[in-house]
């Protein structure tokens, strides 16, 4: 774990003498505004192209880290919105879907520029993070290519679950961009339904309590809810109704979805606006300060799991939002309307996205 290194003095009575040795801790302050604060936590104990990395990283994220909910502004005027309400040990997730950050029909990590931000309820950096595609080709493709092979119109869901289970049985690799470093926390969040993205409260802000994040999902509800949201008018699903390229964050009605699907993606965690005792990729960090609104991630699990790598692949037990989601039967009895408005509206995106 990169620590800071902190010399511990001895007495020796007997001898008289000072001994002195070298350990990790952390220092006495866990907020980091820039690269030399970076150090003073988490030491020098880097090598040259770990550090490479970290200072293209903060090159990058400088912007949000200005003090006073500056940062949180310039992360929002650069396209960022919440993926997330506030969690606890993560803060608020914002995520950029401009193409400038991430391509959203095949997300992949670039090191030095970081998709996403974990950003405090204040609105001060804590950290960022990276995604990239948990299975090739991802959900978007796949669907795309049942659409124009024509298979779409003539599968029942049922066969379409059948189809992404195949699809799902095999893993792309756990990403090699930060091989670099020793200890690096990449996880995995599978079958993610997002709703509310884009939601601003009556201030006209963005407001990430309104967003609503579900993972872990059976197979059969997620197919279930991608269907249904396909078909439904209020429903501007991404990425499969998309063309990432019309994601201009200064046109009106950024973004041009309120609900988001993946089937799954890696995920990576870096501390750097606040410090963390557990290390610089950990998972979570137990130092961040919450609100009163923020709430555990095990609630956003429907298999009835409490965390990242554990019963992923979706089950029978589902959390409070279960009842919400549509049976395989009631997507048959709208296979009529799917294949008609599905038909459309993907149809619509597939050449400017392909």
């Amino acid at each position: 774990m990169l620590t800071k290194n902190k010399i511990c003095f001895f007495s020796s009575l007997a001898m008289g003498l000072a001994l002195t040795m070298p350990i990790k801790a952390a220092a006495e302050t866990e907020k980091i505004t820039n690269l030399t604060e970076f150090y003073e936590y988490y030491g020098s104990d880097f090598t040259s192209g770990q550090q490479d990395i970290i200072k293209g990283i903060f090159d990058n994220i400088n912007p949000y880290l200005q003090p006073n909910g500056a940062g949180l502004q310039n992360a929002i005027d650069d396209g960022f919105i919440p993926l997330t309400p506030e969690w606890i040990d993560h803060g608020i997730h914002w995520f950029n879907p401009t193409l400038d950050f991430v391509d959203l029909t095949n997300m992949q990590a670039n090191p030095l520029k970081p998709s996403g931000l974990n950003m405090s309820k204040d609105g001060e950096l804590l950290g960022v993070f990276w995604a990239e595609e948990l299975y090739n080709p991802p959900l978007f493709e796949s669907f795309q290519s049942l659409q124009q092979s024509g298979q779409l119109a003539t599968l029942t869901p049922e066969q379409l679950t059948q189809v992404y289970t195949q699809q799902t049985a095999e893993e792309t690799p756990v990403p090699t961009d930060f091989d670099a470093f020793s200890d690096i926390g990449w996880h995995k969040h599978k079958n993610v339904i997002i709703e509310g993205l884009g939601t601003r409260n009556e201030q006209g802000n963005l407001d990430p309590q309104q967003v609503d994040f579900r993972q872990s999902l059976s197979n059969e509800n997620f197919i279930g809810e991608v269907l249904a949201s396909i078909v439904d008018p209020s429903s501007i699903l991404s990425p499969l109704e998309i063309d990432p390229s019309s994601l201009d964050p200064n046109s009106a009605g950024y973004p041009q979805f309120n609900r988001g699907v993946s089937g799954g993606f890696h995920m990576l965690h870096m501390w750097v606006g606040q410090g963390n005792k557990a290390g610089l990729f950990a998972g979570t960090n137990q130092s961040i300060e919450v609100s009163n609104m923020a709430i555990d991630e095990s609630e956003t699990f429907e298999d009835g799991t409490d965390g990242h790598g554990h019963g992923m692949e979706g089950g029978d037990h589902h959390g409070e939002h279960s009842q919400s989601v549509p049976e395989p039967s009631f997507v048959v009895a709208m296979l009529g309307s799917i294949l008609l408005s599905a038909m459309n509206k993907i149809k619509k995106h597939s050449t400017a996205i392909h």
